[in-house]
């Protein structure tokens, strides 16, 4: 990350991160004067209390707090009796320093993009066993959250907005290989209809899955057709979950076939929505269930959950009962939640970010190496499953130094670094369009066009593509676009008017722009002028 300037600091500007917390006590998140330049903190994990106001778990900690926390820590005494948050994994707390943690100077290397924004955190509590066990999920030790809590999330900071009237940036730097994949999940409903609001938006990655073989996709070409899609299991799996998406009108039948060569010819689909019916193989249980999801002209879900499954080669084969587009997708579960010998044989590469980055109204960035501006195949592929442009642009992505636990100083690659990046660019044009009052009507699709204008393009790519988005952002190409606009402002301003007259009207011609003036409204306006000219010469 090259910023040749540093004009563009996030001062004025709010920025939401919802993952799992935030060292506060390091001194990148303080002002110079050791007060935070934290807003607040929801932790979701802390039952003591107060909740958020219309909340009903969880404790919140405002700027007053987090204030008091560091005074007793200041005094030798235990900060945590007054504020007891931690982020004990780190994740949240390297974000932050990306985004916005302050340099310390006497040698410090870290370089934030808005070191003067302030924070909203929203540390996360983890998913319930009873839910994951539903899905057939082991934790395994894995960090593991609820769409609920992270809409939750969303809603704070939106209440957030509407109290301190300022330009709010949420980044969502989590991701998940659930949902069709075109923006049609609850939660990313939600983001979008807060995305509606001025100066507020939500950031995402597309996540590490692009070589994960998590999915794979293809046409029934009609009535009767058939295709088989190879799947290998890991030895010890245990669960196996994959979820098939088609669109109405078309109805698909589902076969199973088992490593030892045992068959079931066809799963039977419940035609309710939400309905679960259980089938057995070898000695394997397998619990298909149907739902119907509504966007998208009618998009049709149906869920397989084998349990105990074979280690092995697996065979899903499918069947046109009925069909009239004929495209399928079929996805399994991230690969963190799954061993790494589970995969799709024959994958399909694209589609392969995560949701809830296919939300229609947030800003998304996939990620590359740049230091010789090469492709990394792990990073999520668009575009969404209905062809809507994802990624919108692609961000640097490896070796980036920033803030550890425990004052430490880390270094850090990946889909989570790129978002962070995004994320402090989104804050640098808030600032620069509603702070400084350049550009004050920011909605979502004026947001998305300053980045995209921000993006480099090589001449023989076509843009925008599945892998770069509309390519790769550059940051002092948008703090040139935003100085280039400004300077045209001033010129329009210091333009004369020039006033010309002809036999039948009056063009009045300001900045290239022609209005005709009747003739007699002309004089009528003449002669007052000349009024008042020649009251002025008195």
């Amino acid at each position: 990350m090259d910023i040749q300037s540093t004009f563009l600091n996030g001062k004025g500007v709010i920025v939401g991160i919802i993952s799992t917390g935030i060292d506060y006590l390091n001194p990148r998140f303080m002002n110079i004067d050791g007060s935070t330049r934290i807003i607040s903190i929801w932790d979701q994990t802390v039952k003591e209390g107060p909740p958020p106001e219309t909340f009903i778990r969880g404790t919140e900690f405002k700027r007053e707090d987090i204030n008091e926390a560091l005074q007793k820590q200041a005094l030798g005494e235990d900060p945590y009796a007054i504020v007891n948050h931690k982020d004990n994994i780190g994740h949240g707390t390297a974000i932050a320093g990306i985004i916005g943690g302050r340099n310390l100077g006497d040698g410090d290397k870290l370089q934030s993009v808005v070191p003067e924004c302030e924070f909203s955190i929203v540390k996360l509590r983890e998913a319930k066993e009873n839910m994951l066990r539903l899905d057939g999920i082991e934790r395994n030790g894995k960090n593991i959250y609820q769409d609920t809590d992270i809409s939750a999330g969303i809603r704070y900071f939106r209440t957030l907005q509407g109290i301190v009237k300022r330009p709010i940036v949420v980044y969502l730097a989590l991701g998940s290989n659930s949902g069709g994949h075109g923006g049609e999940t609850v939660l990313e409903r939600y983001m979008d209809f807060v995305a509606l609001r001025r100066d507020f938006i939500v950031s995402c990655n597309t996540g590490n899955q692009g070589a994960a073989s998590g999915h794979a996709s293809g046409i029934l070409e009609g009535t009767g057709s058939k295709k088989t899609i190879p799947l290998s299991v890991a030895e010890g799996e245990g669960n196996v979950s994959f979820s098939m998406y088609t669109n109405k009108p078309d109805k698909v039948n589902i076969g199973l076939t088992s490593p030892t060569g045992e068959r079931l010819e066809t799963l039977i689909i419940p035609t309710r929505n939400g309905a679960s019916l259980d089938f057995t193989i070898d000695n394997s249980n397998i619990t298909v269930q149907y739902f119907e999801e509504n966007r998208g002209g009618g998009v049709q879900r149906v869920d397989v959950l084998i349990r105990n499954a074979l280690g092995g080669s697996w065979y899903i084969d499918l069947k046109g009962a009925y069909i009239s587009n004929g495209r399928y997708d079929l996805w399994l579960l991230q690969k963190e939640l799954i061993e790494k010998e589970t995969i799709f044989l024959n994958p399909d590469i694209n589609i392969t970010l995560m949701t809830p980055s296919t939300a229609q109204n947030s800003i998304t960035t996939s990620y590359y190496d740049q230091r010789d501006n090469s492709v990394i195949n792990e990073s999520g592929r668009g575009f969404t499953r209905y062809g809507a442009i994802k990624p919108t642009t692609t961000m640097e992505s490896i070796n980036f130094l920033t803030s550890g636990l425990n004052n430490s100083t880390i270094v850090a690659s990946g889909a989570a670094i790129a978002g962070a990046l995004l994320t402090g660019a989104i804050a640098m044009i808030y600032q620069w369009g509603i702070v400084e009052k350049n550009d004050i009507d920011m909605y979502q699709p004026k947001l998305r066009s300053y980045i995209i204008s921000a993006s480099l393009r090589d001449e023989d790519s076509i843009y925008p593509n599945q892998q770069w988005g509309y390519g790769r952002f550059n940051f002092n190409k948008l703090l040139d676009n935003l100085n280039k606009i400004v300077e045209a402002k001033e010129k329009k301003k210091k333009k004369p008017i020039v006033i010309s007259t002809q036999e039948d009207s009056l063009r009045k011609v300001i900045e290239g722009l022609f209005i005709s003036i009747p003739e007699d409204i002309y004089l009528r306006l003449g002669n007052h002028l000349l009024v008042r000219n020649k009251g002025r010469g008195k």
